[in-house]
């Protein structure tokens, strides 16, 4: 699938709608049409630039503010509230039927206050409904809970290609987590920073260093670009 500053498209019904990419959730969903025009005015799903879900009339859904709804937490105060509905999803070359996503019903707090679909790749648990990738692993159109993103070196956010069930070894190196106790990571997990090299939009490595600085904990945050 191709992938714009960190935005991929996919079918549901047909109906074109672009999500934004999150390694570190497993929630997909997409907006509910006439929920986004009552919030925004009539016409707003056109004028977005995700676009919406409207249940079409070979596959209604009448009793959609009846079903069982999920709540999600991103951040610290933005809250996401979806129900489910089979669809079927177009991606790639792959047309899946009686594929389950999310569409929003509510949401309030968030940077801006607008809400922005989302396309979950993180494994999923037990208390929360299948996950894209779990499905699609269910109905045979990928073998492996895998993906790979190779990305174009240089611009704002992440653009180049997701390739599901992916797991090509790479030359990268990677930074193993730890428990073992420290000053900053009193036991939690974590991860030495150390070996990471920071770069502009413009692939220009900083060379700035601050030896004089204090140490300070960092998050590292795998959903983010």
């Amino acid at each position: 699938l191709p992938v714009t500053s960190g935005y991929a498209s996919l079918s549901l019904d047909g109906q074109a709608t672009k999500f934004s990419l999150s390694s570190g959730g497993a929630r997909s969903f997409a907006f509910y049409g006439p929920w986004y025009e009552q919030m925004h005015g009539s016409g707003s799903c056109q004028q977005s630039f995700f676009g919406c879900y409207f249940c079409p009339r070979e596959n209604p859904c009448d009793d959609i503010l009846l079903r069982r709804k999920w709540r999600v937490l991103y951040g610290r105060d933005e809250f996401y509230n979806y129900v489910e509905h089979s669809v079927t999803l177009g991606i790639g070359n792959h047309m899946v039927k009686d594929f389950k996503f999310g569409l929003v019903v509510g949401h309030s707090g968030g940077y801006g206050q607008f809400p922005i679909p989302i396309l979950g790749l993180s494994l999923g648990r037990a208390n929360i409904p299948e996950t894209f990738l779990e499905q699609l692993l269910r109905q045979q159109v990928i073998d492996t809970l895998s993906y790979s993103i190779y990305a174009s070196p240089a611009g704002d956010g992440i653009t180049g290609i997701l390739t599901l069930e992916d797991s090509v070894p790479t030359s990268v190196t990677y930074i193993g987590f730890s428990r073992k106790r420290s000053r900053l990571s009193d036991g939690k997990i974590s991860a030495s920073l150390s070996p990471l090299d920071l770069f502009d939009s413009h692939s220009t490595k900083l060379r700035i260093h601050h030896d004089n600085a204090d140490t300070e904990p960092a998050i590292v945050d795998a959903g983010a670009s």
